[in-house]
C-alpha cells in the first residue's frame, strides 16, 4: 500500500501517516523493503548496480518545507536561491528555504542530509504567489549598487522565467521593502514589464 503511493527513493514522513500505516512501518523495516533516512523519515529502496538508491537530500527537504507535488507550501531562499537564480557561484553548506510549516526560524539537522534553514512566511504561500514572493526574496537580498552586468542579466532571466509582472509583484512589496528600490536602481523594472 505505501509503496504503491510512494514509489522508490521517496521520502515518506511518519508525520503524515495513519496509525495502521505507522505500525507497518516495523515489519517493512524487519524485511528489508523499507530503510529509514533518518529519524522520522522513511523511503523504498531500489536495487542499483553500485548498491541501494536513496532519495536526493534536497528532494527531502523540499518536500518537507516546499511542497507536496500538489500543495505549495514554502520556495528556496537565502543563499540557495541566490545560487539557484545564477546571481551567485557559491555553493550553501546546506539548503535555505522559506516555509508556511514553520512559525519561527528553524534549523533542522538530518544526518544524511546536512542543515536546512527554515524561514516563516510573511505571507500564506500559494501556488498562484509563490513565484513572486521567491522573486522578491531575491530582489531583497543584493545590493544594487553592487551588481554587475552579469548578475544584472541572471536576475531579468530568473524574473521572466518565474514569469513575474511588475504589476502582478506590486501588491506584495509591503513585505519586502527594499525589494523594490533594490530593482528600480538596479534598472530590473522596466526588463520585467510586460507589455
Amino acid at each position: 500500500m505505501l509503496k504503491e503511493r510512494y514509489g522508490y527513493s521517496t521520502p515518506i514522513f511518519e508525520e503524515d501517516l495513519n496509525e495502521q500505516e505507522k505500525e507497518s512501518l516495523s515489519g517493512l523495516m524487519s524485511s528489508g523493503e523499507l530503510f529509514e533516512y533518518t529519524d522520522g523519515v522513511h523511503y523504498f529502496p531500489k536495487r542499483l548496480l553500485l548498491g541501494w538508491s536513496y532519495p536526493y537530500p534536497f528532494l527531502v527537504a523540499s518536500r518537507k518545507f516546499i511542497t507536496d507535488g500538489e500543495e505549495v507550501y514554502g520556495y528556496v531562499s537565502g543563499l540557495s536561491l541566490l545560487n539557484q537564480s545564477g546571481m551567485s557561484t557559491q555553493m550553501p553548506n546546506g539548503y535555505f528555504m522559506t516555509s508556511n510549516k514553520v512559525s519561527q526560524n528553524t534549523e533542522v539537522k538530518w544526518k544524511p542530509l546536512g542543515r536546512v534553514w527554515v524561514t516563516p512566511s510573511l505571507v500564506l504561500i500559494t501556488k498562484e504567489n509563490v513565484n513572486l514572493l521567491q522573486f522578491l526574496d531575491l530582489a531583497q537580498g543584493f545590493v544594487p549598487e553592487r551588481i554587475c552586468p552579469t548578475e544584472r542579466k541572471c536576475l531579468i532571466a530568473f524574473g521572466k522565467e518565474l514569469g513575474v509582472d511588475w504589476e502582478n509583484l506590486s501588491p506584495y512589496f509591503y513585505l519586502f521593502p527594499k525589494a523594490e528600490e533594490n530593482l528600480i536602481k538596479a534598472g530590473v523594472k522596466n526588463e520585467i514589464t510586460q507589455e
